[in-house]
C-alpha cells in the first residue's frame, strides 16, 4: 500500500467520526446556550420572552444556529458515507459503531424536540 491509499481511509474515518458526533454536538450547544442564558438572567429562559442580550450568549446562539443549519447537510452526508462504506460493514461489525452513534443522536434529538423538557427547544426555535 502506498501513502495515498492509507491516508484516504483515515480522512474518511475522521470525517465519519465528526458526522457521527454532529447531532450530539448540536444538542450540547443548545443546552450550553440555555445554561449561559440561565446564568445571565438568573433563571431559565422562557419561550417568546427572553432573548440573550450579552455578546457571549449571542455568539453561542449563533454557533448553535449554524449547527442547526449544518444538521440538514449532515444527515445526507451520513447516509452517503454509510452506503459508501457498506463493504467495510460487511467485513467487520465494528464499522457500524459510527452510523449507530449518529442514528441514536438523531433519534435522541427528535425525541428531545418532540417532548421538549424544560421548554428549551421551544425557546431556542423562537
Amino acid at each position: 500500500m502506498n501513502e495515498a491509499q492509507t491516508t484516504q481511509p483515515r480522512k474518511l474515518n475522521a470525517a465519519f467520526a465528526l458526522i457521527a458526533a454532529y447531532p450530539w454536538i448540536f444538542m450540547a450547544a443548545v443546552y450550553l446556550e440555555a445554561c449561559f442564558v440561565r446564568v445571565s438572567l438568573g433563571r431559565w429562559p422562557v419561550p417568546m420572552t427572553d432573548s440573550p442580550s450579552s455578546l457571549f450568549t449571542q455568539i453561542v446562539g449563533c454557533v448553535a444556529s449554524l449547527l442547526a443549519i449544518g444538521l440538514v447537510i449532515a444527515v445526507p452526508v451520513a447516509i452517503a458515507l454509510t452506503v459508501a462504506s457498506w463493504k467495510d460493514f460487511r467485513r467487520d461489525w465494528r464499522y457500524l459503531v459510527r452510523p449507530a452513534i449518529f442514528a441514536f443522536g438523531v433519534f435522541g434529538l427528535v425525541q428531545l424536540v418532540r417532548y421538549d423538557p424544560g421548554r428549551i427547544w421551544t425557546w431556542f426555535m423562537d
